[in-house]
């Protein structure tokens, strides 16, 4: 069984891991936990999220709520809508990054967040109730009713593009060239949709959702031949790639190199340090790029760590009342749009970079710090820490070593890392090291893979 509960949400292989029954009562449950009022509702493409979105549906009206069904849609333009119109919270139909094989449900809050933590855990107990209850086979009549105003990601661009820290103006001069690739996902119509109001030219591939996808949907350098070849062939001035509900994004420069994914979240880091005064922070998680934390530093900015999760990042935000974060996967969170991982405030941070700064994005890259960093996967479900703490110690006892999330063990130098956890989204160990030399990395990610067997 591949069926992931996390912060992050629930995933599975469906069907299998993933039957009606177990949907109604996670929706059952959240529902119960929720405050008064309406649900939105939306789904990321995948051919078997309609029939998942059906079930969410029913269980909510069941539950004697209103619901709002808005079929295709990012991720994050329904946290904004959620927010915006003071729903009691949001249900996305995804996998996210997962391959097409995969589906799931990730629940928010009434402010587009991510439930807290201490709800998750709430939540995993009210559903073992629904899942025992004696009730759950007693035919419930729909009680609710759903909802017909038309909502969109089109309120989200707009309040994007109106940000004061985007440069719609300068954009739109540049009249940019740009390729794309939505992986058929939830951001098909909504990429566009932007690039278009910033007056941009832009060839899209991977834009047709329920079609499976042509290649994994995770948006790294490796999976990117295909926009590569695209810019290559457009003269494109740069290349954006989101996963399939769009709410993480990475790049291709205007030779047709992929970036890592890392960058995206450094190029809006610098931007947002350049526009910015008075004193601030920035908001990142254990596994992000040492780059961040150069770069805030170079303009007198800290940085604050924080488990990996979306919703962790966002809770140090709100704590320390930092404006802007994100996780190096690709995902950029501003805080003046909502509190979530966001391509379209990504996609819109670094175009108004390249049109004040930048002539191209591959001489933006080559003005920041330089590190390299692998990240692999074991496949398993099992993570023995107290074998990999006893290894540390006996090799490297002058190391520091944070055990908040994982293992993160960050070296005399500071920087040179590697970061060992069990993912909140996949049954597989990562391990995600960082240093000057790819040589370096690459030798320190074969021997903790090695001392983890």
């Amino acid at each position: 069984m591949s069926l992931k509960v996390s912060i992050s949400g629930i995933r599975g292989l469906y069907p299998d891991d993933l039957p009606e029954e177990l949907i109604v009562n996670y929706i059952n449950a959240y529902c119960s936990i929720q405050k008064d009022g309406d649900i939105i509702i939306g789904y990321d493409g995948r051919s078997h999220g309609l029939e998942i979105l059906d079930t969410v549906k029913d269980a909510i009206l069941r539950s004697n709520r209103n619901v709002t069904n808005i079929g295709l849609v990012p991720t994050p333009s329904i946290q904004f809508l959620a927010n915006k119109y003071e729903f009691a919270g949001a249900v996305m139909v995804t996998a996210s990054h997962n391959t097409i094989e995969w589906n799931g449900l990730k629940l928010m809050d009434h402010d587009g967040c991510f439930i807290s933590i201490e709800k998750f855990e709430l939540l995993k107990k009210k559903y073992s109730h629904f899942k025992s209850s004696k009730e759950k086979n007693k035919k419930v009549y729909l009680r609710g009713k759903e909802g017909h105003r038309l909502y969109s990601a089109e309120e989200h661009i707009d309040d994007t593009i109106s940000l004061p820290i985007i440069s719609r103006h300068s954009i739109s001069e540049m009249n940019y060239n740009i390729s794309i690739d939505t992986i058929n996902g939830g951001g098909s119509t909504a990429i566009p949709m932007l690039l278009e109001k910033l007056n941009c030219q832009l060839v899209q591939i991977n834009d047709r959702p329920g079609v499976p996808y042509p290649r994994d949907p995770e948006p790294r350098p490796n999976n990117l031949t295909d926009l590569s070849n695209l810019v290559k062939k457009n003269s494109s001035d740069i290349g954006l790639a989101t996963d399939p509900d769009a709410d993480r994004l990475c790049l291709v420069d205007e030779n047709g190199h992929p970036i890592i994914e890392e960058m995206s979240l450094a190029l809006c880091t610098e931007l947002y340090c350049k526009r910015i005064t008075g004193p601030q922070m920035v908001a990142t998680n254990l596994s992000t790029s040492q780059i961040i934390d150069d770069i805030a530093n170079t303009y007198g900015l800290s940085v604050v760590r924080t488990a990996v999760g979306e919703i962790n990042v966002v809770d140090a935000m709100k704590e320390h009342k930092i404006n802007f974060g994100g996780e190096g996967n690709g995902g950029i969170i501003y805080s003046g749009s909502h509190y979530g991982r966001d391509s379209i405030v990504g996609a819109s941070m670094i175009l108004s970079h390249l049109s004040l700064y930048e002539k191209t994005i591959s001489s933006a890259i080559d003005k920041l710090p330089k590190y390299d960093m692998v990240k692999e996967k074991i496949n398993s479900d099992e993570f023995d820490t107290s074998k990999l703490k006893s290894y540390i110690k006996d090799h490297y006892p002058k190391a520091a070593v944070n055990s908040s999330d994982g293992i993160k063990i960050v070296f005399k130098e500071k920087s040179s890392w590697v970061h060992i956890r069990p993912s909140n989204t996949e049954p597989v160990v990562r391990i995600i090291a960082e240093t000057p030399s790819k040589q370096e990395t690459q030798e320190l990610v074969s021997e903790f893979k090695e001392a983890l067997c």
